[in-house]
């Protein structure tokens, strides 16, 4: 078969991936051409199989999987050879990664960011591995300092692409609680997600995308709870094609750290995702407007499973905006009230059903619900090119107060801008969420906020109907910096958002949730 590709980068795969293909690629012009052969693979040694040996990082079976099955006398591979190469179970503090499509006009590929913040008073040491990738491969084992961060680079091509079952997945493993940070970037379309832990994963979720779909809705499901197969049924909200049939509901096999994303030009928000082993699940937007104008930007998270919602809220916009934020909030559960401020309840029918509020850059408050809900704060498109209120669509998860940090580090990202133009970047604003009477305890990198240097108070909020004030920071150092925020008061807790804009352009992240770990 024939196709015609238009200019830019195209992916190439088969929905079997045990199948295997070649391909030719030409360009043709006014006497000039260009050819190339696409899957040609040189292996130095072919491969041969051996005995195994319990996580002995070999392909025992040579079927390109490394450490695949869970030695358990069950076939988790489905290859009709039982507990032929076995893995060790991970150990220590795991975080499983997607980045999902993000889709430009003209795509520059930039590298796919994950910062690993060390918010911790020693050293701890951090592995990134794409366990299941044949190429690009990463295995890097690097140690953080104390209250310090460490940046890796990955390749654009471990972005998940399509409706598809793929292993464009990463890990990070640490022997110390940190906190790790993706930023997936293109030119005008970005966003930033804070990666769980595995042990804060579960079962039972429901995705949250924004709609009406500029491009398209999606979310990806990711295998993450050790060797083995894990099965999914995802009930969608609006219909997706996978395999050229258009479905409203699958249920899918996965191998250890595969892949599923879904996308949809309908909203996916709301969409049920059950497994029977504890998966990770990412979510958002390929790229989407947002209630103001037709700039675009990618959206994302990685989101909590049920398990882990909350009741209570605190809802601030962003202070630096005019137009305010949108607030989608999820039920868990049939006949939810919400109740936000003193306004009459809202009644979400249905688990999975949702209520989008639009709150005024000069208001907030305090949101609350009977029965356990998510709820994400998702920013505006900017207005216009090149005005004074710069912005662009990014999520940022809300955390329930039961959910707020003692102690975590985040890092500002570069602008993309910045890495061809010196002294371009973002604007970096972080808003902190702290119990009233408590502000004067926060800690910046050990330093308070009147005496660092590289940060401005320029505001103070009091939440409505709620303990808590808000404080506004402008950072005022470019570039990539880590910072390492905590409190003088053992038993006081916060919260907030780190956000960074520019000319249509913007990534956001939560300071937080401290997830619980499941049951």
């Amino acid at each position: 078969m024939s196709s015609l590709l238009f200019s830019g980068q195209s992916a190439i795969f088969h929905d079997d991936q045990s199948a295997r293909f070649m391909a030719l690629i030409f360009g043709r012009a006014d006497r000039e051409t260009y050819g190339n052969a696409i899957g040609l693979r040189l292996d130095r040694n072919q491969c041969e199989k051996t005995d195994q040996v319990t996580g002995d990082g070999i392909d025992n079976d040579c079927d390109g999987f490394i450490d695949e099955e869970a030695c358990n006398s069950v076939d988790d591979d489905l290859d009709n050879l039982i507990d032929e190469d076995c893995g060790i179970p991970p150990s220590g503090y795991k975080y499983c990664m997607v980045f999902e499509e993000n889709v430009v006009e003209y795509p520059r590929n930039y590298a796919l960011e994950i910062y690993v913040g060390n918010p911790n008073d020693e050293q701890t040491f951090c592995r990134l591995e794409t366990p299941n990738m044949r190429t690009p491969k990463y295995d890097v084992t690097t140690a953080i300092n104390a209250e310090g961060m460490q940046k890796f680079a990955v390749s654009a091509a471990l972005r998940a692409l399509g409706t598809r079952v793929s292993t464009n997945s990463i890990t990070v493993t640490c022997d110390g609680p940190v906190t790790v940070m993706g930023v997936n970037k293109e030119t005008f379309s970005n966003d930033a997600f804070i990666a769980f832990e595995e042990r804060q994963m579960d079962t039972e979720y429901y995705s949250i995308s924004f709609g009406p779909a500029t491009i398209q809705t999606q979310f990806a499901v990711l295998a993450c709870d050790g060797p083995g197969v894990t099965t999914v049924t995802m009930d969608f909200t609006a219909p997706v094609v996978y395999r050229e049939v258009t479905e409203n509901s699958i249920t899918l096999t996965l191998r250890y750290l595969d892949v599923f994303q879904a996308q949809s030009e309908g909203d996916l928000t709301g969409s049920h995702i059950v497994a029977n082993r504890p998966i990770a699940v990412y979510s958002g937007n390929i790229r989407s407007k947002v209630a103001l104008s037709a700039s675009r930007d990618h959206l994302a998270s990685q989101i909590p499973p049920v398990s882990a919602y909350g009741s209570e809220f605190n809802l601030v916009p962003m202070y630096f905006r005019t137009v305010g934020d949108l607030f989608r909030v999820v039920a868990s559960q049939d006949n939810t009230q919400v109740t936000f401020r003193d306004n009459a309840p809202i009644t979400l029918a249905s688990a999975g059903d949702f209520v989008e509020l639009d709150v005024a850059s000069n208001s907030n408050g305090r949101l609350i619900s009977d029965k356990p809900v998510m709820v994400m704060q998702i920013m505006k498109s900017q207005q216009a090119p090149k005005i004074a209120e710069a912005a662009d669509p990014c999520f940022i998860l809300v955390s329930p107060t039961n959910q707020y940090e003692e102690k975590t580090t985040i890092v500002t990202p570069l602008y993309t801008e910045g890495m061809y133009t010196s002294g371009s970047d973002y604007s970096n604003i972080m808003t902190i969420i702290v119990p009233n009477g408590q502000t004067a305890g926060i800690r910046i990198n050990g330093e308070t906020i009147a005496d660092a240097d590289f940060v401005t108070q320029v505001d103070t909020r009091t939440i409505d109907f709620s303990g808590y004030t808000a404080l506004d920071l402008e950072l005022n150092e470019g570039g990539i910096h880590s910072y390492t925020l905590s409190h003088t008061g053992s038993s006081v807790r916060f919260s907030g958002y780190l956000v960074g804009i520019a000319d249509r352009e913007s990534y956001c992240v939560s300071i937080g949730p401290h997830l619980p770990d499941r049951a």
